[in-house]
């Protein structure tokens, strides 16, 4: 693991107008996350889990408390600067891959880089393409690069949309159910690969999920209930 954390979340509070009163989404959440490594995140539906993803990828700014990415403060970005961050540094895996249909899976890759601020535009064209071709290919997804997204199963799709997320190799990557709508052979397909890409890629990952297996198979676990975040000591398979 590297000695200096890629995410450190420290005291992290979220909360939402409600009537008179207020929701708190996330309370007091705290974390540190290292380069290559894999955090689950556990808990029932409405806990926070989800809130806490968004306030850690900069989708959601927090009410009080520091989060840092590379030590670079991410609290108080304007949302213009939120939005450089994530796509310079931080790869999302949506609960729902939200790929554009009309193009071929290659096509989404390279669109991501094209994206990129142009600052770290630094790859021509055949480079990018290299790229989505090796993320593609190390995905299982060699021979449908260069069909639409349309055309794919669900499992596809979901390694299309992990793919995406780490095109411009960020230091971040967070993920939102990546199984839930997969059966149970294609979810451990997905975690296989996942894990392997985490490790090869170095990105430090965020990972909510209501799958067991998959949460067994995390670095390390934590437990969200009422928007408060508790590391499970529990052994883990494979630690």
């Amino acid at each position: 693991m590297s000695s200096r954390p890629v995410l450190v979340l420290d005291h992290v509070t979220l909360t939402f107008p409600d009537g008179a009163g207020e929701i708190t989404a996330v309370d007091r959440a705290s974390l540190s996350l290292d380069a290559g490594e894999l955090i689950a995140i556990t808990g029932p539906s409405g806990s926070g889990k989800s809130s806490l993803l968004a306030v850690a990828s900069t989708l959601q700014p927090p009410t009080s408390g520091s989060i840092r990415l590379r030590d670079r403060e991410l609290a108080g970005l304007s949302s213009r600067e939120a939005a450089t961050v994530r796509r310079n540094d931080i790869g999302i895996v949506f609960q729902q891959p939200n790929l554009i249909g009309s193009l071929t899976a290659t096509e989404q890759l390279m669109m991501t880089r094209h994206l990129e601020s142009p600052w770290r535009r630094r790859s021509p064209k055949a480079t990018t393409r290299n790229r989505a071709l090796e993320l593609l290919e190390r995905l299982g997804l060699a021979e449908a690069r260069d069909r639409n997204v349309g055309a794919l199963s669900g499992g596809q799709r979901q390694r299309v949309n992990i793919a995406r997320a780490l095109m411009n190799s960020p230091a971040l990557l967070v993920v939102d159910e990546p199984t839930s709508a997969l059966d149970s052979g294609r979810s451990a397909d997905v975690m296989d690969l996942l894990l392997e890409l985490v490790a090869e890629e170095k990105a430090g990952t965020l990972l909510v999920t209501h799958d067991e297996e998959a949460a067994r198979r995390a670095d390390r676990r934590f437990t969200m209930v009422d928007g408060k975040l508790t590391e499970d000591h529990r052994a883990l398979v494979g630690s």
